[in-house]
């Protein structure tokens, strides 16, 4: 339930519903598709923010890098893709931009991209020189130095 989600850490992450009562909402989702179908929903979502919130809580980049690699198809569900869709938060959109990177460069140059401003901006200036507008989009604006 997404209160439940919320209390326990994930408000950037998982959003709720303004105004309506998530049990309400689950009671109409159940006449209308099924409660198993309702309940196998719940489940893709849950196991989806646990794993998210997992990823986006590692202590360094090392192993967000091995979390990545040991989970690299399960983080790119569309339950993934929609929580990241929801959320706003820089921690958010960072993550969402290394998943889209790896999509197409491997593993420790997207990471190396994530954590030095000098390779940040020299493939933002090749995503430009080459009008590669979706790779710009998921570089990001200015690169945490690595945690380690």
């Amino acid at each position: 339930m997404p209160g439940a989600a919320r209390s326990r850490g994930a408000p950037g992450i998982y959003g709720e519903v303004p105004g309506v009562r998530p049990s309400a909402l689950h009671a109409d989702l159940a006449l209308a598709q099924g409660l198993d179908t309702v309940l196998d929903y719940g489940r893709r979502n849950h196991n989806a923010l646990v794993l998210l919130q997992a990823w986006v809580e590692t202590p360094t980049w090392t192993d967000s890098e091995n979390f990545l690699n040991e989970h690299d198809s399960d983080l790119r569900t569309p339950e993934i893709q929609a929580l990241f869709a929801d959320a706003d938060g820089p921690i958010a959109r960072q993550h969402s931009a290394i998943l889209g990177l790896t999509a197409e460069l491997p593993h420790d140059q997207v990471y190396e991209i994530v954590t030095t401003v000098d390779t940040a901006a020299e493939h933002a200036f090749t995503a430009i020189d080459q009008a590669d507008i979706p790779r710009l989009r998921h570089l990001p604006t200015h690169s945490r130095p690595a945690q380690q």
